[in-house]
């Protein structure tokens, strides 16, 4: 056998009247499952994945379960031994009877099996010693067997019909049979042995029979017997522990408690028991299996049955012992193959403690319920298409132990990848490539899936290069993928972003050269030879294709590869691209690119050789001084509001060659500043007034050259023009004699404005008037304060030292023991002298009176 880990057991029965869609409905109605639930299928090839009810026959009868292995009988008499995979153990099959099997117990050491039949034939077998074996027959059909679960010692085991009977070992090895306990109505169907207390289950009830006092405890019947067929819904029972037991019937659910009861027989050494209820509650499905799991209940119900129908919605319920009450935990419904022809009283459940899981039996299906782990959890979310939650339940875990065994971040985002691609969402699932595809292998496969679907855009900007890297047939397979559907654009992205080394450039390269015709090549394509070319080492190749096309990566390529000394003939092809680069290269590089050799090429194009040195100038004036008599004529044709700037700027230009240019050019105000550096002002004045006629601009001009002969040549030229008139009382009050001015103006002259420039003038006059008195108070306040300060200092001591020299006689000046010292002058000079060494001779001490 082996364990088909498929949890939707439901799509291998054969009901076909369901509708799809509302499966869908109800299984997103549903809760998260409790339990996982795995069908054993037997590897002897009694049931096959595609078999039917229809075409397969009720096979199984019976199950009992044991830590070491499974015993499953047969309705063919047949007892299989398999592990809990459901894999057979050949050496321990057994076979026993000819009729169905109906029911099987083993011992607790796992050491016997007892087997009953419908014939009335009770086989023990031992699996390790045959000497214990025995075959025992009964005059009726046997409904129920159970060794003592210290069988090995005791060798005792009890049976069913009509009546409890002890079978043991008599006198001389025979076998040995006594009734204990006679119900007198319906066969015995389940017996479950604990300690010395045997539990009997028939048709009317459930009682408990105590082995060792030998006597009846008590019998509970069950209720409301006459509502259902009789036998259909048999009651189940099972020990909750040593002194409680747990029936279920139908839809009733009774907890029994086993107590021994106050005696006042002293001589008796075996207490009394007596059987009481202490709870008793409904259930809301119809009980078709009962077992205890650490004194919670976990029931195998249905919905409702009918002959027509068969059994709906099967489901293990989990009932919680809370203080004296039972609430439900969790109720998952499930299906099992071939439950719509199977009667309730066919399904049996039997617990494996040591496994925590559950065996589920049906005629045509064996079903083993495990609890959800955590990698459970994640597969149910991942069924659900909740991949949002399934990755937050891997990456960030509730609780500390709920740790994934099986999944990986790798495993729950290929999950979520599948789906996404399904849904057409392929943008948002190519961004979950990197955490899913971890291997060469894996990438190539799915570039190809998507050169297949036409979708390669998507995949392509997170294709690796590196870790992993693939192999260099993949790469190529994008890169022509995209030349043959004339994707150029996308092809030179690549080329630009992805090593040479990770594929054949030189293929890539021999396909490009087919496709391109020379004269209608796209120049995207054009942009891609020039990549390939500069990975191949050609730069030579890639500069030329980036000028042909007049492409800006030029400039890119040259500061890259450092080509600057190379490009001097292509000077003005780099200007026609973009001139502004070109010149920022040609003035940062002028060192390989010298001033002269540039003008050489650009001298057939004036504007081009304007900018060239117009840049050149503006960065560095001195590198353009042979050209300066040239840049006056190429300011005066391209840029004349840049001249005057350069005139000014510049000295070492041809002045009569310059003032020729600018009269041509009717460049007024640099003629004018031209005559005014070449020292004719009387010229450049009349320049001014009469072809600028602007007073201002001769005011200033004469106040620049300095020439004091220009104002009356200015006050002559204006004093039958009256704006200029005005402009003078305005502007040149401190430059000429105003009382002139005014006394050359003719008493027929109308002057606009004239009153208000002469209270100008007037104004300007106090205000002269007021600062001149404020100057002189602030002078003369200074003055005598520093008089004061030097009167004070010449009126100071100077202190004099008795280690000072006498400047003529080098002397101490005085000694500190005499009381009366020589008098002592001392100069402004700081030089020290005894009275009588200056009037001795002083001419000879050099010494200069005068202070």
């Amino acid at each position: 056998m082996c364990p088909d880990t498929n949890n939707n057991i439901g799509n291998e029965r054969d009901d076909n009247n369901d509708d799809d869609d509302e499966v869908d409905d109800e299984e997103e109605e549903q809760e998260e499952p409790v339990f996982k639930y795995s069908t054993i299928t037997i590897s002897s090839g009694l049931r096959k994945a595609n078999d039917t009810t229809k075409n397969m026959p009720a096979d199984f009868s019976c199950i009992a379960v044991h830590e070491k292995f499974l015993v499953i009988g047969k309705t063919t008499g047949e007892i299989l031994i398999t592990d809990h995979l459901g894999n057979i153990i050949p050496q321990y099959q057994i076979k026993a009877h000819t009729y169905p099997v109906n029911a099987i117990s083993i011992d607790d050491n796992g050491d016997y099996i007892a087997s009953c039949c419908q014939e009335g034939k009770v086989k023990i077998s031992g699996l390790f010693s045959k000497n214990d074996d025995q075959l025992n027959v009964f005059s009726r059909p046997i409904k129920a067997v159970c060794l003592d679960p210290n069988f090995t010692k005791t060798k005792q085991y009890v049976t069913g019909d009509t009546s409890l009977i002890l079978n043991e070992r008599g006198l001389l090895g025979r076998h040995k049979q006594t009734i204990l306990l006679d119900l007198k109505g319906g066969l015995i169907h389940t017996l479950r042995w604990k300690e010395s207390l045997i539990a009997v289950a028939n048709d009317q009830g459930v009682g408990v029979y105590d082995l060792r006092a030998r006597r009846l405890v008590g019998f509970e019947y069950n209720d409301n017997q006459a509502e259902f067929p009789r036998g259909i819904y048999p009651s189940r029972i099972s020990w909750n522990d040593p002194i409680t037991l747990v029936t279920a019937c139908a839809k009733t659910i009774k907890i029994l408690s086993i107590t021994n009861e106050i005696s006042n027989d002293h001589q008796s050494t075996i207490p009394k028991k007596r059987m009481n209820i202490v709870l008793t509650f409904k259930i809301e499905f119809f009980a078709c299996g009962l077992t205890s799991v650490n004194r919670d209940l976990v029931l195998l119900g249905i919905e409702d049955f009918s002959n027509a129908n068969g059994v709906t919605d099967p489901s293990l319920t989990v009932l919680k012992s809370i203080n004296k009450n039972y609430e439900e935990k969790a109720h998952d419904p499930f299906h099992m193959f071939g439950d719509k022809e199977t009667a309730p009283f066919q399904f049996q459940l039997e617990y494996l403690p040591d496994e925590q899981c559950f065996f589920i039996l049906n005629p045509y299906d064996i079903v083993k319920a495990e609890h959800r782990n955590y990698d459970d959890h994640i597969d149910y979310l991942i069924s659900k298409k909740r991949f949002d939650e399934a990755i937050q339940a891997f990456e960030t875990p509730k609780n500390a132990n709920d740790k994934p065994r099986q999944h990986t971040k790798q495993s729950v985002y290929r999950e979520y990848v599948k789906e996404l691609i399904e849904t057409k969402q392929t943008e948002k699932a190519v961004k979950l490539f990197p955490d899913v595809y971890k291997t060469a292998q894996e990438w190539e496969e799915q570039i190809q899936k998507f050169i297949e679907r036409k979708e390669l855009d998507f995949i392509v900007p997170y294709i690796p290069i590196s870790l992993p890297k693939l192999d260099p047939s993949a790469y190529e397979k994008v890169l022509t993928t995209y030349l043959k559907e004339k994707k150029y654009e996308k092809l030179r992205e690549l080329l630009t972003q992805w090593p040479s080394d990770i594929y054949n450039v030189t293929s890539i390269d021999h396909l490009i050269r087919i496709q391109r015709d020379d004269e209608r090549t796209p120049k995207t394509l054009l942009e891609c030879s020039a990549i390939l070319a500069e990975k191949q080492g050609n730069v030579a190749q890639t500069l030329d294709i980036y000028l042909k096309m007049g492409n800006i990566q030029a400039f890119q390529l040259i500061e890259r590869k450092k080509l600057h000394a190379e490009i001097l003939p292509h000077i003005e092809t780099l200007m026609i691209i973009n001139k502004d680069l070109t010149l920022d290269m040609l003035v940062n590089h002028i060192d390989q690119l010298p001033v002269k050799s540039v003008h050489n090429i650009l001298q057939t194009n004036p504007r081009f050789l304007h900018a060239y040195l117009d840049a050149v100038f503006s960065k560095n004036p001195s590198d353009t001084r042979d050209f300066y008599t040239l840049q006056v004529s190429l300011y005066a044709d391209y840029a004349p509001e840049k001249l005057l700037g350069f005139l000014r700027k510049a000295g070492g230009y041809n002045i009569q060659e310059a003032i020729v240019i600018c009269e041509k050019k009717k460049l007024y105000r640099e003629t004018v500043f031209l005559y005014g550096r070449a020292g004719n002002g009387r010229v450049a004045l009349q320049i001014i007034l009469n072809e600028l006629k602007d007073i201002e601009t001769a005011i200033d001009f004469c106040r620049e050259t300095g020439d004091q002969t220009l104002w009356p040549i200015l006050i002559e030229e204006s004093k039958n023009k009256p704006d200029f008139i005005r402009g003078l009382l305005n502007h040149a009050g401190s430059d000429v004699n105003l009382q002139d001015l005014i006394d050359s103006i003719r008493t027929d002259l109308q002057i606009p404005g004239l009153r208000d420039s002469l209270c100008k003038i007037m104004q300007d006059y106090n205000i002269q008037m007021s600062l001149s008195e404020s100057c002189r108070k602030i002078i003369v306040h200074d003055c005598l304060g520093l008089r004061k300060k030097t009167i004070t200092l010449l009126q100071s001591g100077y202190p004099v030292k008795d280690t000072d020299l006498c400047a003529k006689c080098h002397n101490p000046v005085y000694s500190p023991g005499i009381l009366a010292n020589l008098p002592v002058s001392v100069f402004f000079c700081l030089h020290v002298f005894h009275a009588k060494c200056i009037e001795t001779n002083p001419v000879r001490a050099n010494v200069s009176f005068h202070i």
